[in-house]
């Protein structure tokens, strides 16, 4: 199966970033991809009190990535859009896979939300969101995947869980800190391809809507034993790979870890 990991740029204007990551799609769409994932705040990434506001608009959005997929003939992850949580100015972080009939696969709210002090300043997403509790796991042509979305990297229990249900492709969606993602992010997305000798597809928010809240990138593409397949460092564009069920299987024979 040949899959496409969207590096998209972060911002506020939901129709600029929709456009371009439609776009991104159908160019991926053009170099034979048949699974296309999105990255976390794909439509919008902007200041947190905005959020709730921004959560109505969550399902039109989806709505869009549905027919998109429908139109393209593909499994599309979108991956994460804001959505009304039921709780007062809070929302939730959700990604969703849809199947080239446009049909909702599967839908993960982020587990693992993030709460940390770094040198540009303080992020407090339980502050803006509700945490999810599931953990969904969905048939994509016949490959088992799994969902996480960034922070949940930091949480190797999360994707054994995954391999443990029969996860052969696990997504990362995410927009990693500048500060976080030059140290950790390499090493967070090898080592869950490690951890569970799953395929890791992670794609990533680069840019930043203020100078306190730039992101890493670094969409990549990770096979089971820790190898990048295919990444994009700055600005805009596609990490492709073809994934292969020989080598993950060749890979768990000769390193069985269950």
């Amino acid at each position: 199966m040949i899959v496409a990991a969207v590096q998209t740029l972060a911002g506020s204007d939901i129709r600029l970033n929709v456009s371009r990551a439609v776009a991104l799609v159908e160019q991926a769409v053009s170099k034979g991809a048949q699974l296309v994932a999105l990255p976390e705040y794909f439509a919008y990434h902007g200041p947190e009190e905005t959020w709730a506001k921004i959560a109505q608009e969550g399902e039109a959005i989806l709505a869009q990535m549905s027919a998109l997929a429908a139109s393209s003939r593909i499994f599309l992850l979108a991956g994460s859009v804001l959505l009304p949580s039921g709780v007062e100015g809070k929302s939730l972080n959700v990604s969703v896979l849809f199947d080239p009939d446009g049909r909702e696969l599967a839908r993960y709210a982020k587990v693992h939300l993030f709460d940390a002090v770094t040198e540009k300043g303080a992020y407090k997403e339980s502050q803006w969101l509700v945490p999810g509790a599931s953990q969904p796991v969905a048939n994509v042509a016949g490959w088992s995947a799994g969902f996480s979305i960034c922070f949940d990297l930091r949480f190797p229990e999360h994707f054994i869980s995954l391999r443990g249900r029969g996860a052969d492709v696990i997504f990362a969606p995410s927009a990693f800190t500048m500060e976080t993602g030059k140290s950790h992010w390499t090493t967070l997305i090898k080592s869950r391809a490690m951890d569970t000798q799953c395929y890791i597809v992670a794609p990533a928010l680069c840019g930043g809507y203020s100078p306190s809240r730039q992101l890493y990138g670094h969409t990549s593409i990770v096979d089971p034993w820790s190898d990048i397949m295919g990444a994009v460092e700055d600005g805009e564009g596609l990490a492709v790979a073809e994934l292969s069920k020989t080598r993950l299987q060749d890979i768990r024979r000769s390193l069985p870890l269950r």
